[in-house]
């Protein structure tokens, strides 16, 4: 291992193919990933043999949510026995860019899993923290906490503004909308953030909201019934953290622009792109609803994705990669809440692809 970071080491037990994210980190760091094996035997049992040594190192170790998810949880589990009890590793810090149960942090009927509670359980004892982006809500920090797992969480809107801000340039008839009431907060923040950087320009600009209200009558199936908020000709930015089946999205984009809005841009920071979502994403561009679909690569990528020219990808790796090198010096990662220090990270260009 690179010596460049003194005891840092990284790891990486999604599977090879997906490893993609973590080798990028590591490129922008200047050290190498780590060398360790996920093991299969012929009855399914998973084995994890590390090669490098990680005594009293600075572990970090990367996975990926790609199904099965329990195996990848399962998986993570036995690299952190491994590393901590076997490796005696210092310590054990998880990045999960894209966290495991992160839509479950409280029961809302009875006889519920809370899945957020779930997976902090199961790294109580050997993470020493958790890193991830944008949560789908601020509560899950709190079940950390509680267990003694520090808690480090970048946000999204940050990265979010830049690409408003590079539209701004052009037109100032621009609102900032969501798919549905709980994503007013999210919107909200991304406004004060465009705000703030407008006022270390010297000037004022506080972009209108605009919020999908939206009905679900079981999982996974969404109608937005109406929008509130004035789009009528019109710049619409969506912004939302989880990209799933993509029906939420489709419904409200197809509301924004019955509601007049002269184009209508989407923002997820995580692209889950599960099932049916490939169908939803041909409506949007063949209806000619969506300008634009731009999404964070916390996830890796469906191959239907690359169908899409209209769909561009923002490389989240550089956030990621001064994250760990300010938890690693034991730096604060305040700074990392900060739309100005953010571009310093990117150079000013987000790379956008």
């Amino acid at each position: 291992m690179d010596d460049k970071y003194g005891d840092l080491i990284i790891f990486d037990v999604s599977p090879k193919e997906h490893q993609g994210f973590s080798k990028k980190v590591c490129e922008i760091l200047g050290v190498k990933l780590g060398d360790c094996e996920v093991k299969k035997f012929k009855d399914g049992e998973s084995d994890i043999e590390i090669n490098d040594s990680v005594r009293g190192k600075n572990v970090f170790v990367f996975q990926s949510y790609v199904p099965p998810i329990g195996e990848r949880k399962y998986e993570l589990e036995l690299f952190m026995d491994a590393a901590g009890v076997g490796g005696c590793a210092n310590r054990i810090n998880v990045v999960m860019p894209y966290l495991f149960g992160q839509r479950g942090e409280r029961q809302t009927r009875a006889r519920q899993p809370v899945p957020a509670g779930v997976v902090a359980k199961d790294l109580m004892g050997q993470a020493s923290s958790v890193l991830t982006i944008d949560v789908h809500t601020k509560g899950i920090q709190t079940v950390y906490n509680v267990l003694g797992i520090r808690f480090e969480h970048l946000e999204f809107s940050y990265v979010a503004t830049n690409i408003i801000m590079q539209r701004l340039k052009e037109n100032t008839d621009v609102v900032i909308g969501t798919v549905d009431v709980g994503g007013a907060k999210r919107a909200r923040h991304l406004r004060d953030t465009i705000a703030r950087a407008y006022e270390l320009k010297g000037e004022q600009l506080i972009l209108p909201l605009a919020v999908g209200n939206k009905y679900r009558p079981k999982a996974n199936l969404a109608e937005v019934q109406d929008i509130s908020g004035d789009v009528k000709d019109k710049d619409v930015f969506i912004i939302d953290d989880i990209g799933d089946t993509l029906g939420s999205l489709y419904n409200s984009v197809k509301a924004y622009k019955e509601k007049g809005a002269k184009r209508v841009y989407a923002i997820l920071c995580h692209p889950v792109l599960s099932e049916g979502s490939e169908e939803k994403l041909k409506l949007l561009f063949d209806e000619n609803l969506l300008e634009n679909l731009y999404l964070g690569n916390t996830v890796p990528l469906k191959s239907f994705v690359k169908n899409y020219s209209k769909i561009k990808i923002i490389p989240l790796e550089p956030f990621i990669a001064e994250a760990i090198k300010r938890i690693h010096s034991d730096i604060s990662i305040s700074g990392l809440h900060e739309y100005e220090n953010i571009m310093d990270i990117y150079d000013g260009d987000l790379n956008i692809s």
